[in-house]
């Protein structure tokens, strides 16, 4: 598959045609329905032999999903590999790639993931498509408090109200990263994983909550402390050290919310963040 997206790249740049968009509008679908005649998705290489599959749709920007954070990707494949009834909670879950990994690699694992952006969240359902009645859409900014009493399937409806919405805009293009000091945001759901109630709400067995919310994540810790004490999840943590100042946090903040509940944790990778797997100690 991969020559044939380079000659359709190498072709959709050529002088003469690159800007030929209405005859890329009649071609693209056709295109895409040769990527994929089986209907299994257009395998994408992530790192460490781990293989998604994504709609052809999505293959325009197979570049953001080839390699991304491979060794998050791994773990995440490996960990819904070796639990296939757990869940998992994708925080800050942007299209959905590891939600995507996580339903295809656990034959039995279910995902919710939770974006504060609602195109994010459209764009999340469609890249998982083969797996999506596995898939649970949660939208709102995740804190340490939830102002608003609401239960998680409570908060889970919203979200399909909100994203059958005509007015929504739709595809990858539309999405962006919501934060909890945008402006704006103050008028988005906000929700703590303790007020929804997620230690009794999720199905029993092993939990992984990934979580990658640009700087909040200590405000996501602690609004899961009752979580994190009754399941012992495992933790896949983005920890971003030059944007947890704007929440009164820094680096070494997360690592003792993390030794005051008896975890353990290493750096895993490191880019323009920190990836840290936490896990409860012996």
């Amino acid at each position: 598959m991969s020559w044939m997206l380079d000659a359709a790249r190498a072709v959709r740049h050529a002088p003469v045609l690159r800007h030929a968009e209405p005859l890329w509008r009649r071609v693209r679908p056709l295109f895409h329905r040769l990527l994929d005649l089986r209907g299994r998705g257009v395998p994408v290489d992530v790192g460490h032999g781990r293989t998604l599959r994504i709609p052809a749709v999505f293959t325009g920007a197979v570049g953001e999903w080839a390699g991304y954070e491979p060794e998050c990707a791994d773990m995440v494949a490996g960990w819904a590999a070796a639990h296939p009834n757990g869940v998992m909670l994708d925080l800050g879950c942007a299209m959905g790639m590891f939600a995507t990994l996580a339903l295809q690699y656990g034959s039995g694992v279910r995902v919710i993931a939770a974006d504060a952006d609602d195109a994010s969240l459209a764009c999340t359902r469609r890249f998982a498509h083969r797996d999506a009645g596995r898939l649970s859409l949660l939208w709102g900014l995740l804190d340490r408090a939830q102002p608003v009493p609401a239960t998680l399937q409570e908060a889970l409806a919203r979200t399909e109200e909100r994203l059958r919405a005509p007015e929504l805009a739709r595809g990858l293009a539309a999405t962006r990263y919501v934060c909890l000091e945008d402006a704006g945001a103050a008028a988005l759901p906000h929700y703590s994983l303790d007020g929804l109630g997620t230690a009794t709400a999720l199905p029993p067995g092993p939990l992984l909550i990934k979580c990658d919310v640009e700087g909040a994540e200590l405000f996501v810790l602690q609004g899961a402390a009752g979580l994190i004490a009754a399941r012992r999840p495992t933790l896949l943590l983005s920890v971003h050290p030059p944007a947890l100042p704007k929440h009164g946090h820094c680096v070494a903040d997360v690592a003792a919310f993390l030794t005051a509940h008896r975890y353990a944790w290493r750096v895993i990778a490191f880019d323009h963040e920190e990836h840290w797997l936490a896990e409860p100690a012996a």
